[in-house]
């Protein structure tokens, strides 16, 4: 397990249900005070005798960066966000360690944190017996960023992230990886990096799978 998740049972209650792994709902109470969490994942405890093995474990994940938006520093922040079988299992937010010189440059970094982590739940559930039936979709609202992966000459202004843009375009053309261009509209990892209006919230909780766990009923 990589040392720098931090693992918060404590913030959510599970459910899994014994036939249906499309039925997962829970409540993310870190997720309502994401400015004083910075990181969170959630791991779901799977049962080889009671999850069937025959559901299709696809993994979609959203990826996004918001280029130079600290005002101190100027360094970009990612966010990403991964469904497995249409449940939300991990997400993170975080400051990217160096000033990246370009959106597309931010962009990528995320990318490449994304998918370090797909990578991870992969071997994960090939450890427990899940195999996935077909390559993780990453969707991406920067095609210069997609391009970079997708193209095998380097330009040199790409030369200092030539280490990311190789593990990317390896896991693409080994074909576990697919990229997916999306809209800005339909950027679900916007929440991770940048303020949003009222009802732009309200639209990523909801396709997130999240509710307020203190709402009144």
């Amino acid at each position: 397990m990589c040392k720098e998740l931090q693992v918060e049972y404590q913030s959510l209650k599970t459910n899994l249900q014994k036939k249906e792994f499309d039925s997962f709902p829970y409540s993310i109470d870190a997720f309502c005070n994401r400015i004083n969490c910075k990181e969170s994942i959630v791991l779901p405890v799977i049962a080889s005798t009671s999850v069937p093995k025959e559901v299709d474990y696809f993994q979609k994940t959203y990826s996004d960066a918001d280029w130079a938006g600290c005002p101190v520093d100027r360094r970009s922040t990612s966010g990403y966000c991964i469904f497995l079988g249409g449940n939300l299992v991990s997400w993170k937010s975080k400051k990217q360690p160096v000033v990246s010189r370009s959106s597309a440059e931010a962009e990528y970094r995320a990318m490449a944190n994304v998918t370090r982590e797909l990578q991870w739940i992969h071997m994960l559930l090939t450890e427990i017996g899940f195999s996935a039936t077909r390559p993780s979709t990453l969707h991406c609202d920067n095609k210069y960023a997609m391009h970079i992966a997708s193209n095998s000459v380097f330009q040199e202004r790409t030369k200092h992230i030539e280490v990311d843009c190789h593990y990317v375009r390896e896991k693409v053309n080994c074909g576990e990886l697919k990229l997916v261009h999306t809209r800005s509209e339909e950027q679900l990892a916007d929440i991770f990096t940048k303020p949003l209006r009222s009802g732009r919230v309200s639209y990523i909780c909801h396709q997130l799978g999240l509710y307020d766990m203190y709402a009144p009923t």
